[in-house]
């Protein structure tokens, strides 16, 4: 294009939009193929080959450059913040909340528009969890404080996954925005592929990394890695044939190492899906005829090698089905997890797919399995008790307390003397030479067994509803129905 229509594009947007350009405060650089031309004085501009600093980003053809100018000041005022809280002895809820407010909004700007190194994911998760732990040794896991509080957390923020779920929200943007612009750019570049099909691809690593955008390569390789791999013969029909990491042939006989294949011209023809490669009978169609219908130079060799390169495994499985099932097989864009698979319709908020990626690296915690043999407790029952703080009291440090009452992690003299810190582990208020875990110091104690008869005789007295504080009530408060028996599972807390 010649240099003269890069203004006269730039004065039909103007003359569209309404809007003006102000040449004194513009600053030019030249991209892609003109990045090393010489522009300088060119329609009065400022021209610069520089980084370009706009919108609170600075834009650079250099990665290092990108990192140092938008994440690195950020990652400083981050540990600043952190570190001038870090003194206020704030509870676990009240650090959430800090973490929310002040730390996440600094890096979700650049990080929904940017390349996020995996370096700085790394730094920002660690940064998180040492300012919960107030620099010591972590007491929960990372993936059970990030979960939402019926499943054991406190909904800790987790960087790592929010990168993620805006990568797959940026999925869903061109899977259902077809009339964006921004399209066209990305559609040029994962030629000869739809932007339909490149999506639905479990595509290989090469072939993603063939994205000349890094910020599209992010986006790929996080929703390869997401995405559920095929396991019956309706989702073996409805997978892409070419650049698939599933259909692969050895680079050479005897090795290991294995690639894609990929035949432009029959891709073009229709021969997109598995499915298209099989007749209505189970067999297999026959490509050179195919081939010769549509003018398609017709190698044998190729032929041979798109037939090899499916798995035996799916060939043998598709051939035992019935011929219905082979017209009526669907397979939704999906994220695998434990708890179901969440589908990319246009609905779908950034919201649910990050609570299913954080619900993907869902970790049972180890202290609920001693409560369960304790207490026989069952499965069903974790619900009730972990919402039971929050719905009995707003205080953080009430709630914060009984978290860590759940989890066992309340310093009590066992496990103190197991980190060797005190020189036994018996109880200081008992005679009996009692061990002092936590059961025993907030209910077996002998110095404790009037406090909770006397509070069980005083409610029982003052109350229309009749209690008996058995030792589960007084750990876990009366759960079976927290909102009738919220004030006194509000007392619970207290007397602990």
């Amino acid at each position: 294009i010649p240099q003269c229509l890069y203004l006269i594009m730039i004065q039909l947007i103007m003359k569209i939009s309404g809007l003006k350009l102000n040449v004194d405060k513009t600053t030019a650089m030249c991209i892609g193929s003109l990045k090393h031309d010489e522009c300088e004085n060119t329609f009065n501009l400022n021209w610069t080959k520089g980084p370009i600093h706009t919108l609170g980003i600075t834009i650079s053809d250099d990665p290092q450059v990108i990192m140092e100018e938008n994440f690195m000041p950020r990652l400083k005022s981050i540990d600043n913040i952190l570190t001038i809280w870090h003194s206020r002895g704030l509870s676990l809820k009240g650090k959430v909340t800090i973490l929310k407010s002040l730390i996440i909004p600094k890096v979700l700007y650049p990080m929904s528009v940017l390349p996020v190194p995996t370096n700085v994911v790394e730094i920002i998760d660690n940064m998180v969890i040492d300012f919960m732990w107030s620099q010591r040794r972590p007491k929960i896991k990372r993936d059970v404080i990030v979960q939402e509080i019926e499943n054991g957390g406190i909904k800790v923020p987790s960087f790592s996954a929010m990168v993620e779920a805006n990568r797959i929200t940026w999925v869903k943007r061109m899977l259902y925005n077809p009339k964006c612009k921004w399209r066209c750019i990305l559609s040029d570049l994962i030629k000869p592929f739809s932007l339909k099909h490149f999506i639905e691809n479990c595509l290989t690593d090469e072939t993603i990394n063939s994205i000349a955008i890094p910020f599209y390569v992010q986006v790929f390789d996080l929703w390869n890695s997401l995405r559920k791999a095929p396991t019956s013969p309706a989702e073996y029909l409805e997978q892409v044939i070419w650049n698939n990491k599933y259909i692969q042939l050895p680079i050479a006989p005897k090795k290991k190492r294995c690639t894609s294949i990929l035949w432009p011209e029959l891709y073009s023809a229709g021969i997109v899906k598995v499915k298209d490669l099989f007749n209505y009978d189970r067999s297999f169609i026959n490509l050179a005829q195919f081939c010769k219908e549509r003018n398609i130079a017709c190698d044998f060799l190729k032929v041979i090698r798109v037939k090899k390169a499916l798995p035996v495994d799916w060939v043998s499985e598709i051939a035992s089905q019935p011929l219905l099932s082979l017209t009526q097989c669907t397979y939704n864009l999906a994220i695998k997890s434990p708890q179901g698979n969440i589908v990319i319709h246009p609905n779908v908020k950034p919201k649910q797919i990050y609570n299913q990626i954080i619900l993907k690296k869902f970790i049972k915690p180890t202290a609920l399995q001693r409560w369960e043999n304790a207490f026989y407790i069952q499965e069903e029952d974790w619900l009730s008790i972990f919402i039971q703080p929050y719905i009995a009291t707003r205080e953080t440090t009430l709630q914060s307390m009984q978290y860590k009452f759940i989890h066992a992690i309340i310093p009590c003299r066992k496990w103190l003397y197991t980190q060797k810190i005190f020189s036994d582990s018996f109880c200081l208020r008992c005679n009996m030479n009692q061990e002092d875990d936590i059961l025993h110091h907030f209910v077996e104690c002998s110095g404790l067994n009037e406090l909770w008869a006397r509070l069980e005789a005083w409610w029982n007295r003052t109350s229309d509803s009749q209690i008996r504080l058995c030792d589960k009530h007084i750990i876990f408060g009366i759960y079976y129905d927290n909102h009738f028996y919220s004030n006194i599972n509000y007392i619970i807390l207290l007397a602990k």
